[in-house]
């Protein structure tokens, strides 16, 4: 498709993750861990030894047994809060090590 008139980069963006699923939903995996510390705060982002997300999974790594099971007991209510500062439904479930 050839433009004639200037295209922002975020539009660009918006069309190809848009047209793309599964791109798309790779970047919102990846934006979820961002937003990790954000949604669940500073005293159990700072006890958060790492996270990935896999196929809507998201699996987080605490060092303070405390906090663990804590965000365990959480877990459905964070993921709702991730899903809804991602503008998707891309967590399906938390698991927590």
């Amino acid at each position: 498709m050839r433009r004639t008139a200037p295209v922002s980069i975020g539009q660009l963006l918006d069309e190809f993750f848009g047209s793309d699923t599964h791109h798309g939903r790779m970047l919102a995996e990846a934006r979820a861990i961002d937003l990790w510390p954000t949604v669940v705060g500073p005293r159990a982002a700072a006890v958060t030894t790492r996270a990935h997300v896999r196929n809507g999974r998201m699996t987080v790594y605490l060092s303070s047994s405390v906090l663990r099971h804590e965000i365990f007991m959480q877990r459905t209510s964070i993921a709702s809060r991730l899903n809804n500062a991602l503008g998707q439904n891309v967590i399906t479930a938390i698991i927590v090590k």
